[in-house]
């Protein structure tokens, strides 16, 4: 599902698969997809429950932050839309994604 471009085209098999993530994967998905730009994976996984208040393990990235490091204009945007309080929300280390955005030279 995260790996295979292909199957963004055929709206019957992505729904499928959607609906059989797991609830332990959704955060990880929801994130991956944030990182990667992919909207309607993101879109799918906040539809299904993932946390947009979620973190990486490793370095502690939210979603938000994940997409305004990348530059990723319309997930953040979907992002804000679902939840416009986490613009203020801080990961466990800190990185605020509004710093992390400009930061990386994505005003």
């Amino acid at each position: 599902m995260m790996s295979h471009r292909r199957v963004h085209s055929l709206h019957h098999v992505r729904t499928a698969l959607y609906n059989t993530t797991g609830e332990s994967r959704l955060n990880y998905t929801l994130l991956w997809a944030c990182q990667k730009n992919n909207q309607d994976l993101a879109r799918a996984m906040l539809r299904l429950g993932a946390d947009i208040k979620c973190s990486n393990g490793t370095m502690t990235y939210m979603p938000l932050t994940f997409a305004a490091t990348e530059g990723h204009e319309e997930i953040v945007k979907l992002l804000l839309e679902h939840d416009p309080s986490i613009v203020n929300e801080a990961a466990e280390r800190g990185d605020r994604a509004l710093r992390r955005a400009i930061w990386k030279g994505h005003i």
